[in-house]
């Protein structure tokens, strides 16, 4: 279970560990289904006689409604005099993604692969979640969060999962669909391959 955003405290005169996390309630589409959305399953948009293929406008509200949540906290962490951004070192990235119980699957993990009730591939949720953590570029389509300068900052996900809520020990915490994440430096403690193989 992910805490909620709890800034570390630190011995005076020292400066503060860079933490960031937060809470992101899922999007409502399909009838007030709550949903996180990933990117990479790409869609044909018609331009004339050309085609390009690009993310579907919901994977677009998804990354916005990140940028606008995670916005407002690093704003309201600046007035406090907390302002480390966006970092600029290397970060691990904690995620879990939530989603509701649908009726098309009563038992076991999030493997729904069609419908209006479909989960996206994890690795497309981790990659809406680093699109909009950055720091905007003039070159950006939409605005972004600027909690850190870059996602190749993002040296490592620590288990990252996609999980259906009623699978989570949720203890003092409420029960919603969304994602919650913690951005913080990186440990750069060696890597056990023990782990992989």
């Amino acid at each position: 279970m992910l805490p909620l955003v709890t800034m570390p405290t630190t011995p005076p005169g020292e400066s503060p560990r860079f933490e960031f996390s937060l809470f992101v309630p899922a999007l409502s589409y399909n009838g007030g289904w709550p949903k996180c959305y990933s990117k990479g399953h790409l869609e044909p948009k018609y331009y004339g006689k050309r085609v390009r293929y690009v993310d579907s406008d919901e994977v677009y509200a998804w990354v916005n409604h990140i940028v606008s949540h995670a916005t407002a906290r690093r704003l309201q962490l600046q007035r406090t005099g907390y302002n480390p951004f966006p970092y600029r070192e290397a970060v691990q990235v904690r995620a879990i993604f939530v989603f509701n119980r649908p009726h098309t699957q009563p038992e076991g993990p999030p493997t729904i692969h069609a419908s209006n009730y479909a989960i996206g591939d994890t690795d497309g949720l981790q990659k809406a979640l680093g699109d909009a953590i950055v720091a905007g570029t003039k070159n950006a389509k939409f605005p972004k969060a600027g909690i850190i300068e870059d996602d190749r900052l993002i040296v490592r996900w620590l288990d990252p999962q996609k999980a259906f809520a009623d699978q989570i020990d949720w203890e003092d915490r409420k029960p919603a669909a969304g994602v919650w994440f913690r951005i913080e430096p990186y440990d750069d403690e060696p890597i056990k391959i023990s782990n992989f193989v």
